[in-house]
């Protein structure tokens, strides 16, 4: 069978389900391909290639884009199956009642669902029974049970070439992206690994680690495919060898057998000196730590985060500066509490003390089945039917009344601000100037200390190569926009 991923090109990010989906199909000799909805010569490749399936996976914004082309697909090719999966998929399964272009839904881990998928359309068998899988037939939806969560030591290793034969660019990229674990240690009320938790409660472990020698494996698979790589980002919610004795395995293997510098994400109380100088001395060229808010109230009772203190923050990140690692931490602006632009700048006020490399600012969404959803439903920030689109997090979904526009411009400036702590006194005339200069400037000051100042990486080309990055992802946004209205 041929199956056909497709996936809007905005930010060339590398996208880790698709790839280790693909080595899954290939392991039964199905063939897979990618391809980008937004490239003018798309549909002419997707005739070329005629695929058996064709495969997206979602996320809550991204889903709104890839119905309509769905919908293109199926009134010019008729004789495909068109599966939705991804976090959208999982937790607003019921698209495949609101759109008659969906054949089927995949909830949940999409391994062992889309090879038994492949196989059985393949053999003339019938699929309308396979779990994890609500399958579109004559009398109505079979919504299908969830199989246990899949052992990942198991899985083949990630199929980079799908990304590296579909994107010339990315195969150019000298930066690539890994997880060593799936699930997640924290149950936030914004995230969805709350409910996914819930969901498969009783089928097997949530966290799941790659044994060292196992992610070593994977990362020089991963240095066979593309050799041209000098550096790896590891997006594991948490670091998964941050405990003591698993650290220094890791150090010792990675130095040796791989020895590039890498990022990783660290848990927010992890402020051991000796660690962090360790972490350095692997290879480590900086760490993500999420505050996201600078209320510990409110992070204890709604965002439900793990116990934490501000000074935890703060101490991490001081050492990290002390042994010169770059560091960010990730904050929610926005929150749909009492006084949330009061909030927001005491936030602020803590990264200024901390002194992150950078501070980002994530724009706070409910996600549909996250308890953060309920929440703002409850308290009234939001009704419970209003969609939510995605833009390029500059707007609220919230009602916050005459703070609206104070708190969507905060969370613009946020970054700014906390690299120069000066304007902060100025914070109140900052409001006044327009919001699309704000705009720019978020995205500017976040691209160049992200994608530039980071990696190290100033040459011309690198720079170009962001600005295209920058602009094919102000189109893509502004057609789903269109989209959505």
């Amino acid at each position: 069978m041929k199956v056909l991923f497709v996936v809007p090109d905005m930010i060339k990010a590398e996208n880790l389900s698709i790839e280790i989906l693909s080595a899954c199909l290939k392991t039964e000799g199905h063939s897979t391909k990618l391809e980008y909805s937004n490239k003018p010569d798309f549909f002419d490749k997707v005739k070329s290639y005629s695929p058996d399936i064709i495969a997206y996976s979602i996320t809550t914004g991204m889903h709104y884009g890839m119905l309509q082309v769905n919908k293109r697909l199926k009134e010019q090719f008729s004789n495909f199956i068109g599966i939705f999966g991804g976090p959208h998929a999982t937790f607003h399964p019921e698209i495949i009642d609101e759109h008659e272009g969906v054949d089927i839904v995949c909830v949940g881990e999409g391994e062992g669902a889309l090879v038994e998928l492949a196989n059985a359309l393949r053999d003339g068998l019938d699929y309308s029974g396979i779990n994890n899988l609500w399958v579109r037939t004559k009398t109505g939806v079979n919504r299908n049970p969830l199989r246990d969560a899949v052992s990942i030591d198991t899985l083949p290793y990630y199929d980079r070439s799908i990304y590296l034969d579909a994107d010339p660019v990315m195969k150019e990229s000298t930066s690539r992206i890994m997880m060593a674990s799936r699930g997640c240690p924290y149950s936030c009320t914004y995230c969805f690994n709350r409910t996914y938790k819930a969901m498969y409660k009783g089928r097997g472990k949530i966290l799941r680690l790659m044994p060292i020698p196992r992610a070593i494996e994977e990362l020089k698979h991963l240095l066979n495919a593309a050799p041209n790589t000098t550096f790896i980002e590891f997006l594991d919610d948490i670091f998964p060898y941050a405990d003591k004795n698993d650290f220094d395995e890791f150090h010792e293997l990675y130095k040796k057998e791989i020895g590039l510098s890498f990022a990783t994400f660290l848990p927010p109380k992890h402020r051991d000196f000796d660690f962090i100088k360790k972490l350095k001395e692997a290879g480590c060229r900086y760490v993500g730590v999420g505050f996201e808010c600078g209320d510990q109230n409110i992070r204890r009772d709604i965002l439900k985060r793990p116990n934490y203190t501000n000074e935890d923050i703060i101490n991490t990140l001081h050492a990290c500066n002390k042994v010169g690692l770059k560091s960010f931490t990730t904050n929610l602006v926005g929150l749909p509490v009492e006084n949330s632009l009061r909030n927001d700048l005491n936030t602020l006020k803590v990264n200024i003390v901390a002194k992150p490399t950078i501070a980002l600012s994530y724009m706070t969404y409910p996600y549909p089945g996250t308890e953060l959803a309920r929440i703002a439903v409850e308290k009234g920030f939001i009704s419970k039917d209003k969609e939510i689109n995605i833009n390029n997090k500059a707007d609220s979904p919230f009602d916050f009344g005459a703070d609206q526009l104070a708190i969507e411009k905060t969370a613009l400036m946020f970054g700014i601000i906390v690299e120069f702590p000066i304007l902060l006194h100025i914070h109140g005339l900052l409001l006044l100037l327009p919001k699309s200069l704000w705009n720019f400037l978020y995205l500017a000051h976040r691209g160049y200390k992200y994608r530039i100042s980071f990696n190290a990486d100033y040459s011309i080309k690198n720079l170009i190569n962001n600005i295209k990055t920058l602009i094919n992802y102000l189109k893509y946004v502004k057609i789903e926009k269109l989209q959505v209205k």
